[in-house]
């Protein structure tokens, strides 16, 4: 898969790609070691294909990713990334794990779900025990932690301990430089929530969708930015065969 734009030496130290093209430039270099991403995303924006690039980046950076995913399942993860040109498959067990969050909203185990990873742990009250199978990989090598999506732990739990996590997973990679990447959809929990997560995570983007007479403009807009003042202008992307492309073309002021 084509990543220059997000790959290329003028990357700054403290930084990683992000792996979406173009859109790195914007963000200061990258995305800030050892901080918290919030992505919100209108439906039809893309999202789930915008979380799978950054994991990949992650890959192709030499990071470790852990990849909690209640929306898809691995197989499904895995084919659609290779649709799109990231061949994910050698690096199962090595650079990437995928935790099938997704298999108990399928089978109808949402109990079990929430007795598993929504009860206080010695690591985290809503990750749980799941963050312990990166812990002897974080010696070695950066770890992108990715959860997709919040919204569904929101609906299972509410929000205090979906925050608590947060906090959690923050403080461990503010130690070990480590970049948490969370999702939400846009609009479904309302002002409140919102405006909690946005507070509480570093860094927060949001791909937003417009719908015009014979098509539909997709933009980016960076409504926080950990350690600097976010751009004040929107930015337009494509999603094309190689996955989500910033439009260097024009620009949405």
């Amino acid at each position: 898969m084509g990543m220059e734009d997000s790959t290329f030496s003028t990357h700054q130290s403290g930084m990683i790609p992000s792996g979406i093209e173009g859109l790195d430039n914007y963000l200061e270099g990258g995305i800030a070691e050892g901080t918290t991403v919030l992505l919100m995303a209108e439906p039809g924006a893309g999202s789930s294909l915008f979380v799978q690039q950054f994991a990949y980046g992650g890959i192709e950076n030499n990071e470790y990713v852990l990849f909690f995913d209640s929306e898809q399942r691995p197989e499904m993860i895995n084919s659609n990334m290779a649709r799109f040109g990231m061949n994910i498959y050698p690096h199962i067990g090595k650079n990437i794990n995928i935790i099938d969050v997704h298999k108990y909203r399928e089978q109808g185990r949402e109990d079990e779900l929430y007795n598993k990873y929504l009860r206080d742990t010695d690591i985290n009250p809503i990750l749980g025990e799941m963050l312990s199978e990166i812990t002897e990989n974080e010696s070695e090598k950066k770890c992108r932690t990715i959860v997709y999506s919040l919204s569904y732990f929101i609906r299972l739990a509410g929000m205090d301990p979906v925050v608590e996590a947060i906090e959690s997973l923050s403080k461990r990679g503010d130690i070990n430089k480590s970049v948490n990447f969370l999702h939400i959809t846009k609009g479904m929990h309302g002002t409140t929530v919102e405006n909690t997560l946005k507070q509480v995570c570093d860094t927060v983007i949001e791909l937003q969708v417009e719908e015009r007479s014979f098509n539909v403009q997709r933009t980016i807009f960076i409504r926080k930015l950990y350690g600097s003042i976010a751009p004040d202008n929107f930015l337009p992307y494509y999603i094309g065969k190689e996955g989500i492309k910033l439009d260097t073309t024009k620009r949405i002021l």
